[in-house]
Formats: C-alpha cells, sequence, structure tokens
C-alpha cells in the first residue's frame, strides 16, 4: 500500500545562474544587433528568468514580480505593466544611451511602472551608468 506525501509542495527552483547570465548576455548581443524585435524578445526573457526575486524602488520599497501571459504584475501595485509598456521603455533608454545621455533615474523611463523597471533594467544591464557610457563610446 501507497504512503501518503505529507511533505509541503517543492517550490518551483529559481533560474540558476547559469541561466540569468545567459539570458542577460542575449539580451546584449541583440540590442548591440539593432534588431529590435529579437531585443525585445531577449528582454522579455531576461525579465522572466528574474521573476520573483526581490527588489528595491530607487526610494528603497521593497517588491517581487510576477510574469503571467504579456503583463508584469509587482507585488507594490494594483495594476499590471504591459509588454508594449516595457518595451516602450525599453526603447526610451536605448535611443537615450545611444544620445550619451545617462539613465539617473525611473523617470526617464517615461513610462507607467517605471519606478519598477528602472531597477529591473539595471539588473539585467539595459541601463548602463554614465562611466559606463562614456568607456562604450571610447571603443
Amino acid at each position: 500500500m501507497a504512503q501518503p506525501n505529507n511533505a509541503p509542495e517543492k517550490a518551483a527552483e529559481a533560474p540558476s545562474a547559469g541561466l540569468r547570465r545567459a539570458v542577460t548576455e542575449r539580451l546584449a548581443a541583440a540590442t548591440e544587433s539593432g534588431n529590435m524585435e529579437a531585443a525585445c524578445e531577449a528582454l522579455w526573457e531576461a525579465l522572466s528568468a528574474f521573476a520573483g526575486d526581490p527588489f528595491k524602488t530607487a526610494k528603497g520599497l521593497s517588491y517581487t514580480y510576477s510574469i503571467r501571459g504579456n503583463e508584469m504584475f509587482f507585488t507594490r501595485k494594483e495594476k499590471s505593466v504591459t509588454r508594449a509598456s516595457v518595451n516602450r521603455a525599453f526603447d526610451t533608454v536605448l535611443r537615450l544611451q545611444r544620445e550619451g545621455t545617462a539613465i539617473t533615474g525611473p523617470k526617464m523611463l517615461r513610462c507607467f511602472g517605471a519606478s519598477y523597471l528602472y531597477p529591473l533594467f539595471i539588473r539585467i544591464g539595459v541601463v548602463r551608468t554614465g562611466a559606463l557610457i562614456m568607456e562604450a563610446e571610447k571603443e
């Protein structure tokens, strides 16, 4: 007779560091290629890999997020942020950085949910600091 399994359900394991590194490298390569469709796909893949991780807004408020379909849901916000809004913020960041403008805060993303997207963009390497922009221009 089979014994009942009284063990608690095992939570889904977080993506490995290797997977996260791979998706952020794919994002960087797709972004450098100039193919925005591929870059947006790689962006969403990278954001999916970091879903569930703890983040802090620029003001220090803790949050996490999940992705369901084409929407992001943040623990501190009742409304979702759509994939289209994320792509617009991504395009804004890329354009400003190409112009040599350092992204210094969430308001520069100019979209709904920017205070939550800004820390994500930093972690996955989309937003570079001013020093990094200057180094990239020297190359």
